[in-house]
């Protein structure tokens, strides 16, 4: 039981934490430094996929600086108690947070977030005692017997921050597929203009995934996510009727206590293989599902094919966690917060 309230723990800080909401790379920020910038808010901008700040501080020489600050994604900043009302402009707040590299850039990735009543904030990482009791809040009364139940992907807090950015390596990759990887730029993320991603990329995103079992489909939601799944069971030949997309048609099968999923009927689908790398309509994926820790865990083996970008079929695995059910919150990317963090650089 200790060992299972530790993996509940674990995940649980994975949850509620800003890792949830990385959608490109912290690499420009001094993830080791915080500094600490006291000021007035002068916008609180509460969108998707990220929340920002503007913060008007005076340095020592008397010269006005604004601030721009990134925050969470609101799915996990609602789970550590914010909202949309949580400042307004004129407040007086301390924002603590990693700065920008170029120091001339204003930039900062919030940790956490003073008010003027005292109260404190979190946008990455909640302390010990606060992480414990977020543990308890999202311990599952009851393990999952049919694979139905809300799982989220446990990962350190510095592969979602930094490691996830990267172009694929050591992939089996075709002489179409290297030149799509030698010409890698993470602000080419078609996320950046608001387009969702899909199966794969979809599957190992670590927001929560909600799975309900319903007779012969299991139907899966994705936090954070308008692009939704159907399992249809007990078969092993797709129809001929595919009307193909981007999340495709998935059939299932048990071999044993493991849930086989196989899925075609793709469209072509910009960096739908991996970042940095797309799909084309050949694009084949088989998940292995098998229930582990008594039920309270899950693990998947993936395995995707695409003769177009790859010589051969390419295996990636992850493990998740059970949580409690909770509400998965919903709302329509816009591209001006998807892409805010370009802003000065465009300056």
């Amino acid at each position: 039981m200790k060992s299972r309230f530790k993996l509940f723990a674990i995940a649980a800080a994975l949850f509620a934490s800003g890792i949830a909401a990385a959608h490109h790379s912290r690499a420009n920020f001094e993830l080791d430094r915080i500094i600490s910038v006291e000021g007035v808010v002068t916008e609180f901008s509460w969108k998707s996929p990220h929340v920002w700040m503007k913060v008007e501080s005076v340095d020592r020489r008397g010269e006005t600086i604004e601030w721009l600050v990134e925050g969470n994604a609101i799915p996990p900043l609602r789970r550590m108690g914010w909202t949309r009302d949580a400042f307004k402009v004129g407040d007086k707040v301390v924002a603590s947070g990693n700065p920008d590299r170029d120091p001339d850039n204003k930039l900062m990735f919030l940790q956490y977030i003073s008010a003027n009543d005292g109260s404190v904030l979190y946008n990455l990482k909640l302390p010990p005692e606060e992480e414990a009791k977020v543990a308890e809040r999202l311990k599952p009364t009851e393990p999952s017997t049919d694979f139905g139940g809300t799982w989220i992907r446990v990962a350190s807090t510095k592969y979602f921050l930094l490691g996830s950015f990267e172009p694929p390596k050591n992939w089996p990759l075709t002489e179409k597929g290297e030149a799509q990887v030698a010409e890698f730029d993470l602000a080419n993320d078609p996320y950046l203009r608001c387009h969702v991603t899909a199966i794969p990329r979809l599957t190992y995103s670590p927001f929560g995934h909600r799975w309900v079992r319903d007779g012969d489909t299991i139907n899966i939601e994705k936090e954070f996510n308008p692009v939704k799944r159907t399992i249809h069971l007990g078969m092993k030949e797709h129809p001929e009727d595919i009307e193909p997309s981007r999340a495709g048609h998935s059939i299932g099968w048990f071999e044993g206590d493991t849930l086989v999923v196989d899925t075609i009927g793709f469209v072509y689908d910009d960096w739908g293989n991996y970042r940095g790398l797309d799909s084309s309509e050949q694009k084949h994926i088989v998940e292995r599902y098998t229930l582990t820790n008594d039920g309270y865990g899950l693990h998947m083996e993936l395995t995707q094919s695409d003769p177009e970008f790859l010589t051969e079929p390419f295996t990636m695995e992850w493990d998740y966690i059970k949580q409690k059910d909770y509400e998965f919150e919903y709302q329509p990317c816009t591209i001006e917060s998807a892409a805010r963090h370009l802003e000065l650089n465009e300056q």
